[in-house]
């Protein structure tokens, strides 16, 4: 028997098909064969996953007759075998060499061999068609996931600036651009109890690489810094601000050009401001 024909036995072992000699030889073969052994594992591990992937089917009488002649068959060689063995004399040292009958397959086991191929394939498609769909749902839900976290955000933000805007305690400076920008303008719209602030400005000029906007609030000889902001291409800003108690007795508003990570006195030229409350 050669290496082809222990290949070609690897299926049907997996289906528990293999007369008991022939599995015997096979199995020695297995130990010194590194190839075979691991092709077994994978024929075991397709013969696994068809156990849970089949559905349950009757087989055709005429096949399930050409098996079961093809088993006796094989069954009669063993027994044949097995008497001569049982006769052979004890001191003759051909009793320790394995001989069993040239392998013949039957149609049956080569149908059988071609369709367990064919369902290996079949479900390595469907599990890949799978995956990619479960790869793709996941991806889809991820992305509407981070959209309604986005929504979500955006809902609050707008609860808070109605909060902010429909406040008895609101108050309103306008600041307006100087000789730095003169066509910018801002608004900043703040509740004096709870200190949440909107500030919008529009016509700011783009800010240099590394630099940006930063909002001041000066009571006195007092000034406090506020946020870091920057306008968008058409000039356009805003942002969100919390005051502390302090600021929010500010007479005079602010906006000066920082570095973009903001410093805690201005330092750059005034591009809005707003008249002495």
């Amino acid at each position: 028997m050669n290496h082809e024909d222990y290949k070609e036995m690897l299926p049907l072992y997996c289906l528990g098909t293999v007369e008991e000699g022939e599995a015997r030889t096979l199995e020695l073969h297995l130990k010194i064969c590194a190839e075979c052994s691991a092709e077994l594992d994978d024929w075991r591990d397709t013969t696994s996953a068809l156990a849970f992937a089949a559905a349950p089917a009757e087989p055709a009488r005429e096949l399930r007759s050409r098996i079961l002649e093809s088993i006796r068959s094989s069954t009669a060689q063993v027994a044949e075998y097995k008497a001569e063995e049982s006769l052979r004399p004890k001191s003759d040292p051909a009793s320790n060499v394995v001989s069993l009958p040239a392998r013949s397959w039957s149609v049956a086991q080569k149908t059988l061999s071609i369709a367990a191929s064919l369902v290996f394939v079949a479900l390595l498609a469907s599990l890949y068609v799978v995956w990619s769909r479960n790869q793709a749902l996941e991806t889809e839900v991820a992305r509407l996931s981070r959209g309604l976290d986005e929504a979500k955000a955006k809902v609050a933000r707008l609860e808070q600036d109605g909060e902010i805007l429909s406040s008895p305690m609101m108050a309103v400076a306008t600041l307006k651009g100087t000789p730095m920008a003169q066509k910018a303008q801002g608004k900043l719209m703040y509740d004096q109890k709870t200190g949440r602030a909107i500030f919008t400005a529009a016509n700011m000029p783009p800010a240099p690489a590394g630099m940006a906007y930063q909002l001041w609030y000066i009571a006195g000889t007092h000034v406090m810094r506020g946020a870091v902001f920057s306008a968008d291409a058409s000039g356009r800003a805003m942002m969100h601000d919390q005051l502390p108690p302090e600021a929010r007795e500010a007479t005079v508003f602010a906006v000066t050009l920082e570095p973009a990570s903001g410093v805690d006195a201005p330092t750059g030229d005034k591009y809005l401001l707003s008249p002495a409350i």
